[in-house]
């Protein structure tokens, strides 16, 4: 579930409005320094987000789940690189010239609207084959990562570009450096939801899945001769990201939901004793590949099935 912030922007603007009305420079340049301050300290609370899914992937235990959630994650950086470094690229223009552009304000406000939208839909459906909880995960991610925060739910913001506009853009040049300062908060803000949410859900899967055994029956040992035998065939983990295939006399069996195989044989017409050799190959949630085999048995009784 996304957290909710300090410091909304209505709140900001009121921040704004204080100081447009009665401008002290000291008052300005504490605003800014703090803002900076946290800019700098989100950033790197960030950089340790992106270690640890680092380390996650390299950790045998966490490999395969961070595998599936470390890419979105790293996708997420760079869309928030790229709002960055266009404020960074404002803010240097505002330094040397005194101003920026309408068509600079136009442009910034697309460039943060593609990066909420890219930040939305980061996720791929395959992270969820059951459809149960990323796309309610999306729905709470609309309503509060701050970046043009929308609390409608809805992936385009209904903020428009006017009264956004309206808002940051109006007031001396001082003013308008400190509401650059905010959004690259609201930038960073919703890079850290997003990748936090990455990073809770790279969990181990291996201390509750570190036993495989093979699970082999048949539904009878002892048969009359061209009898049916029903094999089941399986493995121990029953997670459906060990992928699980098995073979029976070197013949593939359909694997079903668990990871389950059902085969049917037919006895030998001729009374003994015989074996069936299983293979079953599967994947361990940490990622690696792992293949098991045992050789079942039964009996060919001399009684023929009345």
């Amino acid at each position: 579930m996304p957290s909710r912030h300090l410091l909304p922007l209505s709140f900001f603007f009121l921040i704004l409005a204080s100081c447009h009305s009665n401008p002290n420079s000291t008052q300005l340049k504490e605003i800014d320094n703090g803002l900076r301050l946290s800019i700098h300290f989100i950033a790197g609370q960030n950089d340790v987000i992106y270690h640890t899914l680092d380390n996650k992937q390299l950790d045998a235990s966490t490999r395969y789940v961070a595998s599936l959630w470390a890419p979105p994650a790293f996708k997420v950086r760079m869309f928030s690189a790229r709002a960055m470094n266009y404020l960074d690229s404002l803010q240097a223009k505002m330094s040397a010239s005194g101003s920026i552009s309408k068509e600079d304000e136009k442009s910034l406000f697309d460039t943060l609207v593609t990066c909420r939208r890219n930040l939305l839909s980061v996720f791929p459906d395959s992270l969820d084959p059951g459809g149960n909880y990323i796309a309610e995960d999306r729905r709470q991610f609309r309503r509060h990562i701050p970046l043009l925060l929308d609390t409608s739910g809805h992936s385009q913001p209904s903020l428009t570009f006017s009264k956004w506009d309206d808002r940051l853009f109006r007031g001396d040049t001082a003013l308008i450096a400190l509401g650059l300062d905010k959004l690259k908060i609201d930038v960073l803000l919703s890079e850290q939801e997003v990748i936090k949410y990455c990073d809770r859900n790279a969990i181990s899967l291996v201390d509750r899945f570190d036993n495989f055994a093979p699970l082999i029956t048949l539904s009878s040992n002892i048969v009359s001769p061209g009898g049916t035998i029903e094999l089941t065939a399986g493995i121990g983990a029953y997670h459906s990201s060990a992928r699980t295939t098995v073979s029976v006399g070197g013949i593939s069996a359909p694997s079903y939901s668990g990871g389950l195989a059902f085969y049917k044989l037919r006895a030998s017409e001729k009374p003994g004793r015989y074996s069936i050799p299983v293979k079953i190959d599967f994947t361990t949630p940490d990622g690696r590949q792992r293949t098991v085999e045992q050789d079942v048995r039964y009996q060919v009784s001399n009684l023929r099935a009345q």
